[in-house]
């Protein structure tokens, strides 16, 4: 169930959840709205109900993807902020001693192969 908190946390912690259960119940892409919404309750609901008014009209449920409703969704529970703040912390992530903005960046491949650290471009 999600009570509409504004916690980047819950917020993802609730959709790994629901994700979780389609997979295990093998739910279509409709299926999946239908279950999210149903478990909207009380200010989510509501939120949800002022959304499908405003942003969806004229949507049926059957029409929104899932991908759609986690646009909205994270539009609404996950700050401009809070986005910025996991943004950051992934790239400060550490594996071995580089950082994922290190990985990303392409710069970690020269240092490695001068350590020997890396086995040669692959194919």
């Amino acid at each position: 169930m999600f009570f509409r908190e504004y916690d980047p946390d819950k917020a993802e912690s609730w959709t790994h959840e629901l994700e979780r259960t389609f997979e295990t119940m093998k739910c279509t892409e409709e299926d999946q709205v239908r279950l999210a919404v149903y478990q909207l309750k009380g200010p989510a609901h509501e939120w949800w109900r002022v959304q499908r008014q405003t942003h969806l009209t004229g949507q049926h449920l059957d029409q929104i993807t899932w991908q759609r409703f986690l646009g909205v969704f994270h539009g609404e529970y996950f700050s401009d902020y809070a986005r910025r703040e996991r943004r950051d912390q992934f790239y400060e992530l550490v594996q071995g001693d580089l950082t994922v903005r290190l990985l990303s960046s392409g710069k970690a491949g020269a240092g490695q192969r001068r350590r020997g650290g890396s086995h040669g471009p692959r194919s």
